[in-house]
């Protein structure tokens, strides 16, 4: 044979073996760069209803479009959420917020954009920002913070409402005004 057809099929050769050895198990392993990305510890999914009870009565409940659960830390993180937080004289609020996460450790909910609440005696509060502290019941509101409750609208860049109490407080360039009824 032709020295020439020969180095050809010996380069053939080795090009096959290398191919053939970069895929098998003694190759770089594509799986452990995957893995490095994308951690075991997260889980995803879509329609899940988180919920605190309290003696057989219902503290809050939150629904998404998506949930991305961190196993290690207990974050949730939540796309499109819709809550209803209930209160012991049994006024109901309802919110929504574009992006939110909840602390499972803290029992803290975390909202970000275009929150709205609504409550089932005729309030409707909006923010930029929002945060549920669970433990102590208090939800703090931050930016265009606007409170119509009872015939009056109340603006801010910070709000605190008492889930317990039912009172709110509304500071940083607050104003009211009697909008009626």
């Amino acid at each position: 044979m032709n020295k020439k057809i020969m180095a050809v099929i010996a380069l053939f050769a080795v090009l096959i073996g290398g191919f053939i050895w970069y895929i098998s198990d003694e190759g770089p392993d594509i799986t452990q760069k995957v893995k490095e990305q994308v951690p075991d510890r997260m889980m995803s999914y879509s329609g899940n209803v988180l919920k605190e009870e309290k003696n057989g009565k219902l503290i809050w409940e939150v629904t998404a479009e998506t949930m991305q659960i961190d196993l290690q830390s207990n974050v949730v993180v939540m796309k499109d959420m819709k809550g209803a937080f209930y209160r012991e004289d049994g006024t109901v609020t309802k919110l929504v917020a574009q992006e939110a996460s909840y602390d499972q450790k803290e029992n803290i909910i975390t909202m970000d954009g275009a929150i709205e609440a609504t409550q089932s005696d005729g309030g409707l509060l909006k923010a930029d920002t929002a945060r549920y502290d669970g433990k102590k019941k208090h939800l703090y509101c931050d930016g265009n913070v606007e409170v119509k409750k009872d015939g009056y609208l109340v603006t801010g860049d910070h709000m605190i409402a008492d889930q317990t109490s039912g009172k709110i407080r509304v500071d940083g360039n607050a104003h009211a005004i009697q909008i009626g009824e």
